[in-house]
């Protein structure tokens, strides 16, 4: 896992990435409870909207930033629970990000078909930036728990 701290934007996120080779991202495969959190949605300018499912398919490129999300998020995979994310309250926000298939084409450090497999689920603070003083610590954490 890797901590991410951008200072122009003062957002903090650990970036961490779930690959499964059976892991099919589709309506039916593979989501997440999403709780009826409200999100940022990246892939329509930042837009705010809210999440009216209770849990949160994958059909499409997705870039998400959920706002005051619950410490603990589930993957679901084939109607089954099959990681559970936590994260300390320091984190309020967690990101959902895949490429999906155009996007994973012309990165470079994505194969072509590699898009389906993986999924980003990152314990972040960015939806309200963090600002700390010249002697002011913060600590966050996330774990993740095959089930």
């Amino acid at each position: 896992m890797l901590l991410l701290v951008c200072f122009s934007c003062r957002c903090c996120c650990c970036h961490s990435f779930y690959c499964r080779s059976f892991l099919l991202l589709t309506a039916e495969r593979a989501w997440l409870e999403s709780s009826g959190c409200s999100y940022l949605d990246k892939m329509e300018g930042g837009e705010s909207k809210n999440e009216e499912d209770a849990q949160l398919a994958f059909a499409a490129e997705t870039d998400r930033v959920y706002k005051d999300t619950p410490e603990t998020t589930l993957v679901i995979e084939s109607g089954r629970p099959a990681m559970r994310v936590d994260q300390t309250n320091s984190f309020s926000d967690t990101v959902v990000w895949n490429p999906w298939m155009a996007k994973a084409g012309v990165m470079q450090d994505f194969e072509d078909a590699s898009w389906p497999s993986m999924l980003c689920v990152e314990a972040c603070v960015a939806a309200t930036p963090l600002s700390l003083s010249s002697h002011e610590t913060w600590v966050g954490s996330q774990t993740l728990t095959p089930l």
